[in-house]
């Protein structure tokens, strides 16, 4: 599971980097700058997600424990409240699952 992990808290810190740089609602040429880190990190979040997809994903619907670990994990690392940790991460999961399965749909339709 620390794929998912992974790949959950790349999510919420694009978003959270995203509306950072959109809070004045447009982009200065040097903002651009500010996504280096998550744009480096994204081949590695594509190789995480192709090794957890589609076990990791399927496993996360009924696997409390890893709940748990990850709303503790926001909570250190993103200065998060259980309350308000716990529903971003229903979000993202929900997110990260649909997307996942998106782009499979994607994939095989190109291949067929």
């Amino acid at each position: 599971m620390s794929n998912l992990k992974d790949i959950i808290t790349y999510v919420a810190g694009a978003i959270i980097q995203t509306e950072k740089v959109l809070a004045d609602d447009k982009i200065q040429f040097t903002e651009y700058f500010e996504f280096t880190d998550e744009l480096m990190a994204l081949p590695g979040i594509i190789q995480k997600a192709k090794l957890a997809y589609p076990d990791e994903f399927k496993a996360i619907a009924t696997d409390d424990t890893f709940r748990v670990d990850l709303k503790e994990h926001f909570v250190s690392k993103f200065d998060l409240s259980n309350d308000k940790a716990e529903r971003i991460i229903e979000k993202l999961v929900t997110f990260v699952i649909d997307t996942a399965d998106g782009i499979q749909d994607i994939v095989a339709e190109f291949k067929a």
